[in-house]
C-alpha cells in the first residue's frame, strides 16, 4: 500500500526519529541515536 518511510513517528509521548534505534522488552523502551551492543 501507500505510507511514508523515514519520517518522525510519536508513540506514548516520545518522538522517534528517522536513524534511531528502538530497544524494547517487558521492562521498557529505550531509544538511542547509536547502535547499542546487547
Amino acid at each position: 500500500g501507500i505510507g511514508e518511510k523515514h519520517v518522525p513517528v510519536a508513540f506514548a509521548g516520545t518522538r522517534i526519529l528517522d536513524g534511531e534505534y528502538l530497544y524494547a522488552d517487558t521492562d521498557g523502551i529505550l531509544i538511542s541515536k547509536t547502535e547499542l551492543s546487547v
